[in-house]
């Protein structure tokens, strides 16, 4: 997947502006969240006629998959700021850690994708051939439940995390999505009995993209310097983080991770 540029009509791209900028003054939009914004829009573009053309049964699910990696990944930078600012520092993550349209980065993207829809579709096959659900409806609660799944291992309340994915949980009401329904409450049900948690190699894929750790140079220094101070805005408690061992145990995961998990050298270029 590359970037493509597109040849645009002025008059629709000056619209377009003004709409945007528009918003992004209603919405008390800082330059650096615009031009986050911006970037992944053009991303988003990239996706859709990748997608399109390489995976058209499943074109819409790994575009939404996409879609909500990047804006995940702005609000990350987004809370890491404020907590930056809370402490008298200046902000900086939305500003340099929003970088979406890099090969690396679109790598990872698409990696995070194939695994989800991998996982949904309950197959050992590679996703290229994986036939399209009978049950079209249950790909899109499959992929609600799993984003419901991700926030509780972030650490936040069943409370906040129902409140945060309401709409999604009011359409599959209006929709009369019983099954839904019912495997939420077998999740929230699974949560509070073992709450969920991600291993040390779980937090570095969901760091992979806010933290831009898919840059950081082979020997791991920067990556792990990057986990250790977003660990420390977010009061992320890992056992033995200041310690040479926790170093050692990070550096073998972020490499397992970049050269496995998100084998930067599979299907993108």
């Amino acid at each position: 997947m590359t970037a493509k540029k597109k040849r645009k009509n002025p008059a629709a791209a000056n619209r377009l502006q003004t709409a945007m900028a528009q918003r992004a003054e209603a919405m008390g939009w800082s330059e650096h969240d615009r031009a986050a914004r911006n970037r992944m829009a053009e991303t988003l573009r990239n996706c859709r006629a990748h997608y399109r053309k390489h995976l058209p049964h499943h074109y819409a699910f790994m575009v939404r998959s996409a879609q909500i990696q990047m804006h995940q990944a702005t609000m990350d930078c987004k809370t890491l700021d404020d907590l930056l600012q809370a402490r008298g520092l200046p902000p900086q993550m939305v500003e340099s850690f929003t970088e979406f349209d890099h090969s690396a980065a679109l790598a990872g993207i698409d990696c995070r994708a194939y695994a989800e829809l991998a996982a949904l579709s309950q197959s050992k096959k590679t996703c290229s051939k994986v036939s399209a659900s009978s049950e079209p409806n249950r790909y899109k609660w499959k992929f609600i439940l799993e984003k419901i799944r991700e926030a509780l291992r972030d650490g936040r309340s069943a409370e906040y995390t129902l409140d945060l994915h309401a709409g999604n949980i009011q359409s599959m009401a209006e929709n009369g999505q019983a099954g839904f329904f019912e495997e939420l409450g077998d999740l929230l049900r699974k949560h509070r009995r073992t709450p969920f948690k991600r291993s040390l190699t779980d937090w570095i894929v969901r760091a992979w993209l806010p933290l831009c750790l898919w840059e950081c140079s082979s020997d791991g220094k920067e990556a792990h310097s990057r986990f250790c101070q977003a660990a420390d805005l977010l009061n992320l408690n890992f056992p033995g983080i200041e310690d040479a061992g926790f170093y050692h145990q990070f550096i073998t995961a972020w490499r397992n991770t970049r050269s496995k998990k998100m084998n930067l050298k599979t299907r993108l270029s």
